[in-house]
């Protein structure tokens, strides 16, 4: 004997001979709400922000430890390395400071809570220091994951 069905019928159109419009769930609750703070976490300027970061750290550091020893070392006075690092992280630099905005900017506006000027600031300067870039992404994965709640790891996501 084959099992009954669960699939339902559509619902009869509404008066007038059209269906009704289905009722807009509009953001993902108030600003504050768990559900929203998780919708939140889960939006994709966290990972092109951590991408960037990373990009962005390693040339620094590249350029910072070793392109530009070997330009002014006298043993070694090469800047072919820097030739091609300089201006890569000068071009990923720029991505990364409008990633940097494109998160505080979501931020404050999905949130509902001040992404403050001064945050930003900071995680924009950190691109210009060696390896602060790094530090500024676990930054902001800690604290995407304290918005995401207990249990949860963005490193996994």
């Amino acid at each position: 004997m084959p099992e009954p069905s669960t699939h339902r019928p559509p619902a009869p159109p509404a008066a007038g001979g059209s269906r009704a419009p289905a009722p807009d769930p509009g953001p993902a609750g108030p600003a504050g709400s768990p559900a929203a703070r998780r919708a939140l976490a889960d939006t994709a300027v966290v990972t092109r922000f951590r991408v960037m970061a990373l990009l962005t750290g390693v040339l620094l550091a590249v350029m910072a430890f070793i392109a530009m020893p070997m330009k002014y070392l006298p043993a070694i006075a090469d800047e072919r390395l820097l030739a091609v690092v300089a201006p890569a992280h000068g071009f990923l630099y720029v991505l990364y400071v409008l990633t940097a905005l494109d998160l505080g900017l979501k931020r404050d506006r999905l949130l509902g809570s001040r992404w403050w000027a001064g945050r930003t600031l900071l995680i924009v300067l950190a691109g210009t220091v060696p390896l602060a870039s790094f530090v500024a992404e676990r930054a902001v994965v800690a604290r995407e994951a304290r918005l995401r709640g207990p249990g949860t790891d963005l490193d996994k996501t």
